[in-house]
């Protein structure tokens, strides 16, 4: 007798790296974008309102920044945008 061969499934094999992939990618780009909005508000380009949703929006950057350890990497990370800025700028703003 012939043994039954094996059926391959055409079902797509559940994976769990994209749900750790993309809020990781997320979360990095996060704090990527908090470098230019701090340097358009020190462009002064960010009206009132819009300043205000990005303080919300920022608001656990900011917590991090405030009360963890993470104070010396942020600062040094958004002075790579205001430096470089003001290098340019000649030091105008």
């Amino acid at each position: 007798m012939e043994e039954p061969t094996e059926r391959k499934s055409t079902a797509k094999r559940f994976s769990v790296w994209p749900f750790i992939v993309w809020p990781a990618m997320i979360l990095f780009l996060y704090i990527l974008n908090f470098g230019p909005v701090i340097l358009m508000a020190h462009k002064h380009l960010l009206n009132a309102k819009v300043a205000d949703v990005l303080e919300i929006f920022y608001a656990p950057l900011i917590w991090a920044h405030e009360k963890t350890p993470l104070c010396k990497p942020l600062e040094v990370y958004v002075d790579l945008w205001v430096k470089d800025f003001d290098k340019k700028d000649g030091g105008k703003h």
